[in-house]
């Protein structure tokens, strides 16, 4: 099936070129539980590319709605940094907190004032993912290209930072 590299190469460019939905297919956030197991925040930013027509990220109901499913309150907040002491008594307040924001690129937010904070959260006894501090030292466009030489890593993992590359890695990632 070596035959159909080529082929598979320019459709995951053409996916990747087709124009986003501009909703988020209805989705709503599901009741809560009546006993929850704890409090789960999925905390993102306003704005930026990667919102849908109600202003979150596509998939933050859905992962709501999916912690909800596991007998957790689950619901997003935003974190602006006017809003950052109500924001973080919330999270000190959750069990856990996803981030789902992309770090640096949202008005009204001091990368240095969310991270600060997230560390605090964090050193309540709030598990946060990602933690600033694992997001600074390993991005998540890279993470699996830096951690490929440890034994949960895959010594196949590759980053493509533009077409060329892809075009050049992805054949010789298929065939191994």
């Amino acid at each position: 099936q070596l035959h159909l590299v080529d082929r598979v190469a320019d459709a995951a460019i053409e996916i990747c070129s087709l124009p986003k939905p501009t909703e988020t297919a209805g989705c709503r956030l599901n009741s809560q539980p009546k006993t929850p197991q704890g409090t789960i925040i999925v905390l993102e930013c306003r704005g930026g590319s990667d919102k849908g027509a109600d202003g979150h990220r596509r998939d933050t109901v859905p992962i709501c709605n999916a912690l909800i499913g596991c007998g957790w309150t689950s619901r997003p907040l935003f974190y602006t940094d006017y809003e950052r002491p109500a924001v973080g008594k919330e999270l000190r307040a959750a069990c856990g907190v996803i981030l789902r924001m992309t770090p640096g690129e949202y008005e009204g937010v001091t990368q240095s004032k969310l991270d600060d904070m997230l560390r605090a959260v964090a050193a309540s006894g709030v598990v946060v993912m990602s933690h600033p501090d694992v997001t600074i030292n390993m991005s998540a466009e890279d993470a699996l290209v830096k951690i490929k030489h440890l034994s949960c890593g895959m010594s196949d993992a590759f980053a493509y930072c533009n077409v060329e590359s892809f075009k050049a890695q992805f054949p010789k990632s298929v065939a191994s």
